[in-house]
């Protein structure tokens, strides 16, 4: 997460001056963190992608990858390079939505 603000000290962040990055509490949701923050929240309600019959996650980013594998149907979304490669060799389908 980054921001900018008025001049200033904020936060421990020289403001006005730089966009500074906060600190992030808990596990970031990006790469395998986003898979253990999921897994966290299905098992709050009882559920494991083991359990559920199928699954959906759309992607345009590489970095989605550990998630995308997790489901049933992963489906990249005007992807990046890295996950059309990825998509394109996993056979997986590939929605361009927009240019």
């Amino acid at each position: 997460f980054f921001f900018q603000a008025e001049d200033g000290i904020r936060d421990h962040c020289v403001t006005g001056v730089q966009t500074c990055a906060l600190p992030i509490s808990g596990v970031p949701s990006f790469k395998e963190g986003k898979v253990l923050r999921v897994h966290s929240w299905l098992n709050e309600l009882g559920l494991s992608f083991q359990t559920i019959e199928r699954s959906y996650f759309y992607s345009d980013s590489i970095n989605d990858l550990p998630l995308l594998e997790q489901v049933t149907d992963p489906v990249a979304t005007n992807p990046d390079a890295k996950l059309t490669a990825e998509a394109q060799k996993r056979n997986w389908p590939i929605l361009q939505l927009f240019n």
